[in-house]
């Protein structure tokens, strides 16, 4: 499937706004960066994403210290604002109440449970300085009053904590990426789902349901898929004797007939077309 995303990003000197829209299903990981505050929150269109195991939603902001572990799943058509504060600033105005409630939230990763307003009101505050940025350089005192500001709806939003993150789901997804590393782990002679189930200790069905709510896809159509990018991956570089039969068997498809109408349906050509124009 083509990849489809947008971002478009504004700054000026110790604030930064992005907006990112991801179109297709995403798997993010990485580092936030290391000398800012980074706090993510999904616009009012977008739909629900997994960040370190936690539900985001339209009433949450995904918080990242400097330098902490991102690890987010997107689904399609999510929609984010990204608005990054300077660590330095916060330590410079570490006397201002606003800065000092901002300041609790600038280590580890954090999903932070708000009301809708205040979500809204830093929504619309972050939309409102991209504007500002991209258009004309902000004076100087101008620039300090609306970081005051921005520091202001920020803590109110942090303030208005409802509820504590699903533990519960949080467990299911810690099982669904153990059994997703397990399979990648062993992609060269893919585990059966009995094996992954006693590797993690729990029944299928377990198994089944907490993978197929993170990933949106079953365990087993997890592995089929793995086993067609393994084939297709060794028909486009394989040596010139390649033969469509033995790789697709030596990853565990019995049946030519389905496994070459799996791998159309993927990639957008029959395996031995592939094969072709590799050799050609």
């Amino acid at each position: 499937e083509r990849f489809e995303s947008s971002m478009v990003s504004a700054y000026d000197r110790e604030i930064q706004v992005d907006l990112e829209v991801w179109r297709n299903p995403l798997e993010i990981t990485g580092t936030a960066p290391r000398d800012a505050l980074s706090l993510v929150l999904p616009l009012s269109d977008s739909n629900n994403y997994v960040s370190g195991g936690l539900k985001v939603t339209t009433e949450h902001i995904d918080l990242f210290g400097p330098g902490c572990e991102v690890f987010a799943l997107m689904k399609q058509q999510t929609s984010l604002m990204a608005l990054s504060i300077s660590i330095e600033a916060l330590e410079r105005l570490a006397d201002l109440p606003a800065a000092m409630v901002v300041a609790e939230y600038a280590e580890g990763h954090k999903v932070v449970s708000t009301t809708s307003q205040a979500a809204e009101d830093l929504r619309q505050w972050g939309a409102g300085l991209q504007q500002r940025f991209k258009h004309h350089p902000i004076p100087d005192e101008t620039y300090d009053q609306l970081f005051d500001e921005i520091l202001l709806v920020i803590a109110r939003a942090l303030q208005s904590m409802k509820e504590d993150p699903d533990k519960s789901f949080q467990r299911r997804f810690d099982l669904a990426r153990r059994a997703r590393e397990y399979m990648l782990e062993r992609r060269s002679c893919p585990p059966a789902i009995s094996e992954i189930c006693a590797f993690l200790k729990i029944s299928e069905r377990t198994l089944h349901n907490a993978f197929s709510e993170t990933y949106q896809v079953s365990p087993k159509r997890f592995l089929k898929t793995q086993r067609l990018i393994a084939v297709h991956q060794e028909l486009k570089s394989g040596v010139a004797s390649a033969n469509v039969t033995d790789i697709a068997t030596r990853e565990g498809f019995s049946s030519l007939g389905y496994f070459a109408r799996y791998y159309q349906a993927m990639f957008g050509e029959l395996p031995s077309e592939t094969l072709r124009r590799r050799s050609a």
